[in-house]
């Protein structure tokens, strides 16, 4: 009796036991798959994240690149006005000799609009060489240096000038025609 109840015993812990590993089986795959949704949600956060940061960079750069050519564009037309100004003192005080300061001021403006007439229909142009072109070789006073021009927008009396990698927007003032295209 003893060993029946002993071998009964047995079998009911063998099963309890085999109940128990099946639960511990079940338990360790639902660890697995958690394990690795945890893993894959990281992976997926770190990729979303990155990409942000890399938008937001591409849009800094953006954003310092058209505030670096403003500068730059400033720095220039800055240069340019600080030369006229300069040359334009030169030239009256050259041309005038020794005269009252009182005068010199309406000369500087009637010497400074003396090489650009109005035409009838408004636009602007250099008594020496016209309006210039695409393709025109222009001399930019702010920069010292030749330029070609790129596009021209007359109703604005804006000229863009390409000179070496810079590409720059002026007034049509702000040019000298140099050399206009042969074909025209």
């Amino acid at each position: 009796m003893d060993m029946e109840k002993f071998k009964q015993e047995y079998h009911e812990q063998l099963q309890q036991a085999q109940h128990y590993l099946m639960q511990s089986k079940e338990l360790h795959n639902d660890l697995e798959v958690a394990q690795k949704s945890i893993v894959d949600h990281g992976i997926a956060q770190r990729k979303r994240k990155s990409r942000v940061v890399s938008e937001y960079a591409v849009m800094a750069r953006s954003i310092i690149h058209k505030k670096f050519q403003q500068y730059r564009e400033s720095a220039v037309a800055q240069r340019v006005l600080e030369e006229e100004k300069a040359a334009e003192k030169a030239k009256s005080e050259g041309a005038k000799g020794p005269e009252p300061a009182s005068t010199s001021a309406p000369k500087k403006t009637q010497n400074t609009n003396s090489s650009m007439v109005t035409e009838a229909n408004g636009k602007i142009i250099d008594e020496n060489g016209g309006i210039p072109e695409v393709g025109d070789l222009v001399y930019v006073p702010k920069l010292k240096n030749q330029a070609t021009v790129v596009k021209i927008d007359s109703s604005k009396n804006e000229v863009q000038v390409q000179a070496g990698m810079m590409k720059l927007k002026l007034k049509l003032k702000d040019v000298k025609v140099q050399k206009q295209r042969t074909s025209r």
